[in-house]
């Protein structure tokens, strides 16, 4: 499945709308950088990947919220 969104704003309104493949393009192309960079802070996978889903659980939970004004 190849999703792609033209820009953030295009993602951001999709989330907003709850779009499932709008929240599977963000997992799929941002969750391997997150983990890195929550690994670069905490030198621990486990806790890395939890982090990480945490944070995407938050973005779904409140996708209401996301901020398209930026």
């Amino acid at each position: 499945m190849d999703l792609n969104f033209i820009n953030d704003l295009d993602l951001i309104n999709a989330l907003k709308k709850g779009d499932s493949k709008a929240y599977t393009f963000l997992v799929n192309n941002y969750h391997h950088k997150l983990c890195m960079y929550a690994f670069s802070l905490t030198n621990n996978h486990d806790l890395s990947e939890d982090i990480v889903q945490n944070v995407f659980m938050s973005v779904w939970k409140n996708k209401h919220k996301l901020k398209d004004d930026f």
